[in-house]
C-alpha cells in the first residue's frame, strides 16, 4: 500500500510551481513557499528513501554562509538578511528551497517504490496539463487570471516562467516516456500526455530564453532515442521528424514567430537591454568583487550605474532587481566568496548526479536522467531569465531527486518517531511563519487597493496590519510611502501625516535606496515642507543619477528652498536626460531668469 504522505509529498511538490491566491500582493511567490514547506512536513513521517549526499549538504552550508556574510555586510544588513521584494531570496526563501531538495531526496530516493514513482508521473503530468490549458487560453486573447502583461505566463505569472516549466516537463516525462518504450514496447499514457502538455505550454510562452530551454532538453532526448535504438538510423529519422513537427508548430504560433523574428520592436530591444543590463552587472562585481553585495543588494546600488540612455529604454521609474542572468546574480550578490562557494555546489551535484544515473536502474533511472536533462535545460535559460519562487523550486525538486543516495540505516523506531515530531513542530512553526506573512502580504494589497479607491481610513489601517505581521520586511514601509504619496498628490484629506510618518521609516530601514529617498522626498514636497525635500531629493539624484524624474523634482525642490544654482544643475541635468521634457524645460528658464540670465535655455 502507497505511504499517503509520499503521494501528499510528491503532489505538493510537483504542483507547488503551480500555486497561486488570488488576493495576494505576490499571487504566486508565498503560496509556492507555502506548498513546499507543508510538502516537507509531510515527507517528515516517510520512510526515507535516499537523503542529500554530504558533500552537497556541506556545499549548501557553504553557499548559505557566504550569503549571511554578504548580508550582514551590506547597505542594509537586516533587509538584506531577510531577503527584500518581490523574491525574498534571503532567510525568507532560500531555506525553501533546501527543504524542497530535501523533500524530493527523502521521498523519490534510490529505494522509493514503483508505485511513488507512479504518481511523480501523474503529479508532473497533471502540472503540465493545468500549464497548458490556461496557456492555451491565454494564446488565444482570453484572460482566465487577471494581468496586464501581454505574455501573462499562465500559472507561473511571467511568460518565461511558463516555458521554462513547459520544458522541464518535456524533459522529465519524455525521459520517462523513451525509457519505457525501450523496456516494455508500451507507451505511457501519462507521460505522453505531460510531453505533450509541456510543448504547448514552451511554444506558447513565446519566451526566447525558455525556447531555448526547450531546445537543449529536444537534443538531450532526441540523443538519448537514437543512442538507445537497436535500430538507430531508423530512429534518427523518427527524431528529425518529431522536431520538424515541432518547429512548425513554434512558428505556427504567431507570438513566438514574431519574437523569433525578431519582428516585433520590444523584443528587439530586450535584447539590447540585456546586453545593458549584463554589463551593468558586470561592472558593479569589479566593483565589489570579493563579497558582492550581498542578497537583494542589486536593486538599490545599479541605480548609480546605469547609463544616461537608460530609463529612455527602460522608462522613467522602471525597477530593476535583478541582472537577468543566474550567472551574473551568483558574481553580483555573492562576489568571489559566493560564486567559489556556488561552484563548490555546482560540482558537488554534477558528482553526485553522475553517481545517482549509475546507481538507477529501470523507471527510477528514466527519472533521474530525465532530472539532470531538465536541470541543463532550465540553467540554460537562466543565463539570461531572473529566477523566482517558481523556478527555482522546481530545479530544487530536480535536484533532490538527482542527487539522492542510498539512505542511511534506519534509526531505532522510537527514535525516528520523536526526531519526526520534533521535526513537524518546527515545520508547522514554518508553515505558520509563512502564512501570516502571506496574510501580510494581503493586506498590503488591500491597502493599496482601498488608496486607490480613496479610502484613507481603511488603507492605513491595511498597512498597520501588513507591518504588523511582517515586522522584518522594510519595502512594506516604501509601498505605503509611495501609495500613500500618491494620495496626497492628487489632493485626498488624511493621507498627509500618515505619508510622512511611513516616509521617515522607509529612510531608516532602506537609507541607501533612491527609490525610497525620492518617494520621501516627494512626500516632503507635497506638504510644503521645501528644506526635507530638497536634501531627500539630492540623496536621491545621488544614488540615481541617471534618472530625470529624480533630478526634474530635485531642481523644482531647490528652486522652492531659494537655492538657485542647486536647482540649476538638477533641471540641466534633468533637461540632458529628457531633452523633450517641457516641465523641465520651463523649470530652468524660470531659475535662469531668476539668476539674471547666467545659464543656457
Amino acid at each position: 500500500m502507497t505511504s499517503a504522505p509520499a503521494v501528499a509529498t510528491v503532489w505538493l511538490l510537483c504542483l507547488a510551481p503551480l500555486a497561486f491566491l488570488p488576493g495576494l500582493e505576490d499571487r504566486w511567490g508565498w503560496p509556492t513557499l507555502l506548498c513546499v514547506v507543508v510538502a516537507a512536513g509531510c515527507a517528515v513521517w516517510v520512510r526515507p528513501t535516499g537523503h542529500l549526499p554530504h558533500g552537497v549538504v556541506t556545499a549548501v552550508c557553504a553557499v548559505l554562509a557566504a550569503l549571511i556574510v554578504g548580508a550582514l555586510a551590506g547597505a542594509v544588513p537586516l533587509a538584506q538578511l531577510m531577503g527584500r521584494a518581490p523574491r525574498y531570496e534571503g532567510a525568507v526563501a532560500l531555506p525553501v528551497y533546501v527543504a524542497a531538495a530535501w523533500a524530493a531526496a527523502r521521498v523519490v530516493g534510490p529505494a522509493v517504490r514503483t508505485d511513488v514513482l507512479r504518481h511523480v508521473v501523474r503529479a508532473q503530468s497533471t502540472a503540465a496539463v493545468l500549464l497548458a490549458v490556461v496557456a492555451v487560453l491565454e494564446a488565444v486573447g482570453l484572460r482566465p487570471i487577471d494581468s496586464d502583461l501581454s505574455r501573462p505566463g499562465s500559472l507561473m505569472g511571467t511568460a518565461t516562467d511558463q516555458g521554462i516549466m513547459g520544458a522541464i516537463s518535456v524533459a522529465l516525462l519524455g525521459s520517462i516516456l523513451i525509457g519505457a518504450w525501450r523496456r516494455t514496447g508500451h507507451i505511457s499514457r501519462w507521460a505522453a500526455v505531460g510531453v505533450i502538455a509541456g510543448a504547448v505550454s514552451a511554444v506558447t510562452s513565446a519566451s526566447r530564453g525558455a525556447l531555448l530551454a526547450f531546445a537543449v532538453v529536444l537534443v538531450l532526448l532526441g540523443i538519448r532515442w537514437v543512442l538507445t535504438s537497436p535500430h538507430r538510423r531508423r530512429d534518427a529519422v523518427v527524431a528529425g521528424v518529431a522536431l520538424a513537427l515541432v518547429l512548425v508548430a513554434v512558428f505556427a504560433v504567431p507570438l513566438t514567430r514574431t519574437r523569433l523574428l525578431g519582428q516585433s520592436a520590444l523584443s528587439v530591444q530586450t535584447i539590447g537591454d540585456r546586453a545593458v543590463i549584463w554589463e551593468d552587472a558586470w561592472r558593479i562585481f569589479l566593483a565589489h568583487p570579493w563579497l558582492g553585495v550581498g542578497p537583494s543588494g542589486y536593486q538599490d546600488i545599479v541605480t548609480a550605474w546605469f547609463g544616461d540612455g537608460w530609463f529612455d529604454r527602460a522608462g522613467v521609474g522602471s525597477v530593476l532587481d535583478s541582472p537577468h542572468s543566474i550567472l551574473l546574480q551568483a558574481l553580483v550578490v555573492g562576489g568571489v566568496l559566493g560564486t567559489v562557494a556556488a561552484l563548490a555546489l555546482l560540482a558537488a551535484v554534477v558528482v553526485a548526479g553522475i553517481r545517482g544515473v549509475r546507481a538507477a536502474r529501470a523507471a527510477r533511472r528514466d527519472l533521474v536522467l530525465g532530472a539532470a536533462c531538465a536541470l541543463v535545460a532550465a540553467a540554460t535559460a537562466l543565463l539570461t531569465h531572473l529566477t523566482s519562487p517558481d523556478t527555482l523550486t522546481a530545479l530544487a525538486v530536480l535536484t533532490g531527486i538527482l542527487v539522492a543516495t542510498v539512505r542511511r540505516p534506519a534509526p531505532p523506531a522510537a527514535r525516528a518517531v520523536a526526531w519526526a515530531k520534533a521535526a513537524t513542530a518546527l515545520i508547522a512553526a514554518w508553515a505558520l511563519f509563512l502564512g501570516i506573512s502571506m496574510a501580510g502580504d494581503a493586506a498590503l494589497l488591500s491597502a493599496r487597493t482601498a488608496a486607490m479607491r480613496g479610502e484613507i481610513t481603511a488603507s492605513l489601517d491595511a498597512f498597520e496590519r501588513a507591518q504588523a505581521l511582517r515586522p522584518w520586511d522594510a519595502d512594506i514601509a516604501l509601498i505605503a510611502t509611495e501609495t500613500l504619496g500618491g494620495v496626497v498628490e492628487v489632493g485626498l484629506a488624511g493621507a498627509s501625516d500618515p505619508a510622512e510618518a511611513w516616509a521617515s521609516r522607509a529612510v531608516v530601514q532602506l537609507p541607501a535606496s533612491s527609490r525610497a529617498l525620492f518617494a520621501a522626498g516627494m512626500v516632503a514636497s507635497l506638504r510644503g515642507d521645501d528644506a526635507a525635500a530638497e536634501d531627500l531629493l539630492a540623496r536621491a539624484a545621488e544614488l540615481s543619477p541617471a534618472d530625470p524624474r529624480i533630478h526634474h523634482e530635485a531642481g523644482v525642490a531647490a528652486l522652492r528652498a531659494g537655492d538657485l544654482d542647486l536647482a540649476r544643475v538638477h533641471l540641466e541635468r534633468a533637461l540632458a536626460l529628457a531633452p523633450d521634457s517641457q516641465p523641465t524645460a520651463s523649470a530652468l528658464r524660470d531659475v535662469c531668469a531668476r539668476l539674471g540670465g547666467a545659464c543656457g535655455p
